[in-house]
């Protein structure tokens, strides 16, 4: 379904006239909630380790 939906979106006049921008945005829209996930989770390591540490002194 997710390719056919693709597919049929790129044969869009306007979206064939602006590919490289569309393609960005749709990096963009990819990319930014991984990296999102990522901090928070890096964040969460960080704080337990924090708590751990202030716990055991």
């Amino acid at each position: 379904m997710l390719v056919s939906l693709g597919y049929a979106i790129s044969h869009v006049p306007v979206v064939k006239h602006h590919e490289d921008k569309v393609m960005m945005a749709l990096m963009a829209l990819i990319v930014l909630p991984v990296v999102l996930l990522v901090t928070g989770l890096i964040g969460s390591v960080l704080l337990i380790i924090r708590r751990r540490r202030v716990k055991n002194a």
